[in-house]
């Protein structure tokens, strides 16, 4: 029996536009953006992200790449700026080393897309966290994060910067399929609560506690 974890529904639930304008405006961000959220590590695949958006057809238009949660060394963050530039990007990618907890549900909410292409995760959070905010996303192929995704989002290899180029567009581009992955992952992330994820274990385990009490 498998209990994931639970989400914070109060806290993590979609923002309106005044609530967006507000985190955009604090945080010094464009109207339209996609975001990876996490520690700037190598297996969370930043480099996936840099490269899909540089492939895609949202470079071109008013979509910037937001890039959150600092960390990692000093060298790998090099590697990144410099991927940045070789491709072109300059100010279209932004760096958000540390983003205040007031503003982190309403980021996520804001985002028109959230990139999680690690290449492994203990449970990936962000996901579901997203779901109950309101947003779409892409997931890797990696670990557990099509799992956590639940067919709802796209999932890419984390080294096939084409596929996730075509994903970011098709949720972009398509409102059609951005609002259908909106609508879904709601309803997926919904029942997830943390009071759901407290009493189903205690559900699996009463029965086991009552049978090994019998004589």
């Amino acid at each position: 029996t498998v209990v994931g974890h639970g989400v914070d529904l109060d806290r993590l639930r979609p923002h309106d536009a005044a609530e967006h304008a507000a985190v955009r405006t604090a945080l010094g961000l464009p109207e339209r953006f996609l975001l990876q959220l996490g520690s700037f590590f190598p297996h969370k695949n930043l480099e996936a992200s840099i490269e899909g958006f540089a492939r895609s057809e949202a470079r071109s238009g008013d979509t910037a790449l937001v890039l959150a949660g600092g960390g990692g060394s000093d060298g790998y963050r090099a590697s990144l700026v410099e991927r940045v530039e070789r491709h072109g990007l300059g100010d279209r990618v932004r760096w958000i080393d540390h983003v205040p907890a007031e503003h982190l549900a309403p980021l996520v909410s804001a985002a028109s897309a959230v990139l999680m292409p690690s290449r492994y995760e203990g449970y990936g959070m962000p996901v579901l966290e997203a779901m109950a905010a309101g947003t779409a996303g892409v997931t890797s192929t990696s670990t557990c994060l099509p799992e956590v995704g639940a067919g709802i989002w796209d999932a890419c290899d984390p080294d096939d910067a084409d596929a996730w180029a075509h994903a970011i567009d098709r949720l972009v581009g398509e409102e059609s399929a951005h609002d259908a992955a909106v609508e879904c992952g709601l309803a997926h992330a919904a029942p997830r609560t943390w009071g759901e994820c407290a009493r189903r274990p205690a559900a699996f385990l009463t029965p086991a506690a009552e049978s090994a009490c019998r004589p």
